[in-house]
């Protein structure tokens, strides 16, 4: 009796343990948040517009496609509007009465209108029938007639006036003799009348006419004939039109005056000298009012009058200035002070250049460490005037500001409210780092003191750890009210230590290092995303910045820039150091190195030479007190080079140093890169090898000779090689019937993916004559280990790799869903892996593995077809490659999705009931649709709008990745693949472990007492 009444305490207190150690499924509601973090961007603006008594402002981001509505008080975001490829806007307007948001897209052939409060859809037009044309750039504007305001559309060479309240056409009427893709300009002169400026990029040709407002009846045109061949860049203002040429080097005047309109050009080196020597990109031209404008660059802003005739007059000059586009008389330039703490904002008479008024803005230091110089105003934009009279003007205003490194920040009131960092939402690249060590190991002091210590020298913070443990009790038994449940999420914010400044024993808190379009590097913290330093160098900004002009500003596609680790020390009290290569224009490149904890740079210089890619030696240099990482810059041959006698790359090393260049020479036989060169209807790839015995030259040149040559038909559409850095746990796979499989682990496969040349498969083939071709090649020798061709097929096409496997996706044209293709390879070659052998050691590979001699292969290969469109493809990482796989797919929702990798695994059976083995495997039964469970997003319920790339990095738990995904937002979060099996989850409620233990203690203390009773009792008996 005594044992079960024992028996009966455990048992109470067991189930107690099992239902606190019950793994959850899926994160709960009150877990979002604990560590992950989201924090969501518009980009830089090309576009900024107020509204009067509307406490927004609105913009356009042109790199990021995106129509936004950010609020006046804090800069947050209040709603947003995505435009992908198909669908690009054009240009945006505002109308006050209705207040909408006006918007152009697809060439202008369609035009929205939004409710600029909320965001909400109003109505939709279409401009023009047809496709639009490649490169057209329509315009927007609003017309106010008698019976209310409408809006006027110039695009597809059409002119159409829409109504504001439903979007019903009006009247419409064509341009004659002007091409769909002509820029079309918009003048609203005063006078009842709707004027239009069309030119066609790269054609003297400017064709003005003139409509009736009322009824679009024809009151006028010409055709006329500029001194050279125009650009995009233009803009109106009154009855005038100012254009730059194709070369940047005129600006062009337009007079709109009916039978008296006229053109004229003039140099713009004797109009404004002082804008010197530049891309035509780096111009702004915006209007200044009354057949007046602003022609802004890097050196300062040139105030012009186009005259009679379209004469251009020069006005005046404004060093360093940044102008705001106005229609009145006044004209309003802002101008950053020498050491970036003040903006001087100016308001000057338009007609005379007379200053009215000056005004100078403090401007906050940033909460965290910039290093460069201080950024440029580049950009301003301003609220329509609230009251009359020009003395008030920059008092009461709300200004605008975009600078050189992408900030946005408002003006209102005289100070500046707010700034954002726009540049974070032009990510390239990223890395994460190691914090620094905390200040007691570092040497330091005033650290705050992480885990049960901190608990116990702060008693503040051990009453809300008590409070916390009571209210996750009340909480897991569904005993708790709403309220104690906010408490609840507060207090396991609060007590946190996933926002500490230093690094932690299990590898969570990280350095996230962002690399951005502009040139501009981040660190920001992996427990909140706050930016922990950033750093300007004018040699890697001034590089991107020139890429950027002379590819037209657009946001690139793929990272053009390179970010690696230079620098790894063996002690924690210094700091890794980075590595930045920004490829330039015209030959030219620079080298960023920094130190990974502070941004301080340590070095910023110009290359005078190219860099396509870069190249990593195998191995660092061991120089006793760090790693140090070394690097092949190569230089591709213009145009990949030739058929006969393909020219080779230039190959410089770095650092060029004894050490580096004797490491070199020992690595030269496993040192080789590749290089792609596309050509008419076929891709060639190239591979190269360093030149044995060689090393480097003076000033770091490299020998190399060529390796292979691999001509593959049809245009690339994407590759994928694995990681260098990735860890292989085993070399074998043990199957359900104890049988092994050898995995094909060659580090040097890369994946091409090609579409069926176009001569067979081009826009006007049939579905069945595209396709898509596979190959996997050996980048050491170039020989094909595997290829396929899935015919029906097209791009486009996105892969990953890893361990001994790749998974692509491509569209499939039959069904057009996305379809998964999984390819594992094996060694089909014998081993002797029995007792005997491996116990008098004959069990060992008797040979190392050699691209030079590969062993036959085991290609195993299914197709799946996915349930959403793929963008991307990733997978996650851990320390020693033990934990499951997932593939983190991006969406073309702009989600982060997590997907087992044995929902592709290639050896699915095909029965519906798998065998014994088979199911100890834990392989599913084969189903051509691979569903995405709602439980298995990443990023949960938020949109990481224009995603384009995933960083996944482990950690030093085994079973934990760390994730980070940059688009136009930026989010975080951990994923644990196989579950917490080496760590207790993070909301364990230690407090009910406690009483669960307490009750164990008292409950066998009870039993024993009880049982000693018992006992003594029948002895008496």
């Amino acid at each position: 009796m005594g044992f079960a009444r024992r028996g009966g305490g455990g048992a109470a207190a067991l189930l107690l343990l099992a239902a606190l150690a019950a793994p959850a499924a899926a994160m709960y509601e009150d877990q979002a948040g604990t560590y992950d973090w989201y924090k969501q961007g518009v980009g830089a603006p090309s576009w900024v517009g107020f509204l009067p008594g509307k406490e927004r402002l609105f913009l356009t981001s042109g790199g990021q496609g995106l129509l936004a509505s950010l609020q006046a008080g804090g800069g947050g975001v209040a709603w947003r509007h995505k435009h992908g490829e198909a669908d690009r806007l054009a240009k945006a307007a505002l109308l006050a009465k209705p207040a909408l948001v006006l918007a152009a897209s697809r060439g202008g052939k369609v035009v929205r209108a939004w409710d600029a409060t909320g965001g909400g859809f109003r109505w939709e037009a279409q401009a023009f029938e047809g496709a639009p044309a490649v490169g057209a750039a329509p315009d927007i504007a609003v017309v106010e007639l008698g019976s209310g305001p409408a809006v006027a559309v110039a695009a597809g060479g059409k002119v159409k006036l829409l109504s504001a309240a439903r979007g019903d056409e009006l009247w419409s009427a064509d341009l004659e003799g002007v091409a769909g893709e002509a820029p079309a300009l918009l003048l609203v002169p005063q006078g009842g009348a709707v004027s239009v400026v069309a030119s066609t990029p790269g054609s003297a040709a400017v064709h003005v006419a003139r409509f009736a407002a009322d009824d679009g009846v024809p009151e006028g045109s010409a055709a006329l004939t500029a001194a050279a061949a125009l650009g995009g860049a233009a803009a109106v203002s009154g009855d005038a039109a100012a254009m730059l040429t194709q070369d940047g080097r005129q600006l062009c005047g337009v007079a709109v005056a009916g039978a008296d309109s006229g053109v004229a050009c003039a140099p713009l080196a004797s109009l404004c000298p002082e804008l010197g020597a530049g891309a035509a990109a780096a111009l702004r031209l915006a209007p200044a009012g009354a057949g007046r404008f602003t022609l802004g660059s890097p050196a300062g802003v040139a105030l012009l009058r186009v005259g009679a005739g379209g004469a251009a007059v020069r006005v005046a000059w404004f060093a360093g200035a940044a102008a705001v586009p106005s229609d009145g008389d006044a004209l309003a330039l802002a101008a950053a002070s020498a050491d970036g703490a003040a903006v001087e904002l100016q308001l000057v008479d338009a007609a005379t250049s007379k200053v009215l008024e000056t005004r100078s803005v403090a401007v906050p230091p940033p909460a965290y460490p910039v290093a460069g110089p201080p950024p440029r105003v580049v950009a301003a934009w301003a609220a329509p005037a609230a009251a009359d009279g020009e003395a008030a003007a920059l008092a009461d205003s709300r200004l605008a500001l975009l600078w050189s490194d992408d900030q946005l920040s408002l003006v209102s009131g005289g100070a500046v409210a707010w700034t954002r960092e726009e540049a974070l939402a032009a990510g390239c690249g990223s890395l994460m780092v190691d914090l620094p060590a905390a200040a007691a190991a570092a040497g330091g002091a005033g650290a705050a003191k992480p885990g049960l210590r901190g608990l116990l020298s702060d008693r503040a913070k051990l009453r809300q750890w008590a409070r916390l443990q009571v209210l996750g009790a009340l909480v897991q038994f569904k005993m708790s009210t709403p309220e104690e449940r906010e408490e609840h999420v507060a207090l396991r914010q609060a007590l946190s230590d996933n926002t500490l400044p230093f690094r932690d024993t299990n590898g969570f808190r990280k350095a996230i290092l962002l690399l951005t379009a502009p040139g501009k590097l981040f660190a920001l913290h992996s427990g909140d995303g706050r930016v922990l330093w950033a750093s300007n160098a004018p040699a890697a900004a001034a590089a991107a910045a020139a890429a950027a002009a002379a590819g037209g500003g657009a946001a690139p596609a793929a990272p053009l820039q390179h970010l690696r680790l230079w620098r790894r020390f063996h002690d924690l009290t210094h700091a890794p150091q980075l590595a930045v290569v920004t490829p330039g224009p015209a030959g030219v490149a620079a080298l960023l190195l920094a130190n990974a904890h502070t941004g301080e740079t340590l070095e910023d210089a110009t290359l005078p030479y190219a860099v396509d890619k870069v190249v990593p030696l195998p191995q660092p240099v061991h120089d006793g007190a760090a790693d140090q990482y070394a690097l092949l810059l190569v230089d591709a041959p213009p145009g990949g080079g030739g058929d006969d006698e393909p020219r080779l790359p230039t190959v410089r090393l770095t650092p060029d140093t004894p050490a580096v260049r004797a490491q070199l020479a020992a690595a030269a036989a496993s040192t080789f890169f590749w290089l792609s060169a596309p050509e008419r209807e076929a891709t060639v790839l190239r591979g190269y090898r360093v030149a044995p015995g060689a090393a480097a030259a003076s000033g770091g040149a490299v020998p190399v000779v060529p390796a292979w040559q691999a001509v593959l038909p049809g245009s690339l559409l994407a590759m994928a090689a694995k990681d260098p850095a990735e860890p292989v746990h085993s070399y074998v796979k043990v199957l359900g019937d104890r049988s092994l499989k050898y995995n094909y682990l060659n580090p040097n496969l890369l994946l091409i993916a090609t579409a069926t040349p176009s001569g067979a498969g081009g826009g006007g083939a049939s579905r069945e004559a595209r396709g898509v071709s596979v190959t996997l090649l050996d980048t050491v020798t170039g020989s094909v280990l595997h290829a396929a061709v899935h015919a029906g097929a097209a791009g486009p096409v996105h892969a990953v790799a890893s361990g001994n496997w790749f998974v692509y996706t491509l569209r499939d044209l039959a069904s057009l869903r996305q379809q998964a293709t999984v390819v594992e390879l094996y060694e089909a070659s014998h081993h002797n892996l029995s007792l005997p052998a491996i116990l008098l050691g004959g069990g060992r590979r008797a040979a190392t593995l050699s691209s030079y001699a590969p062993p036959p292969l085991e290609v195993l290969s299914q197709s799946f077809f996915m349930q959403h469109g793929v963008a991307g493809l990733g997978v996650t990482q851990s320390k020693q490659g033990i934990t499951t796989k997932q593939l983190l797919v991006t969406t073309t929702s702009d989600q982060l999705y997590a997907l087992d990798k044995r929902y592709l695994d290639p050896r699915r059976p095909l029965t519906p009931k798998p065998t014994p083995a088979e199911a100890e495997e834990r392989l599913l039964p084969y189903s051509e649709l691979v569903i995405f469970s709602t439980l298995a997003y990443a990023t949960q319920d938020k949109q990481v709008v224009n995603l384009r790339g995933v960083l996944a990095a482990p950690t030093v738990l085994e079973s934990t990745s760390l994730v980070f995904a940059w688009g136009a937002d930026l989010f975080f979060t951990r994923l644990t693949p196989a579950a917490h099996f080496d760590s207790l989850a993070p909301d364990f409620s230690y407090g009910l472990l406690v009483v669960a233990l307490s009750a164990l203690a008292v409950g066998t203390w009870v039993a024993a007492v009880s049982s000693a009773r018992t006992q003594l009792k029948a002895k008496w008996q």
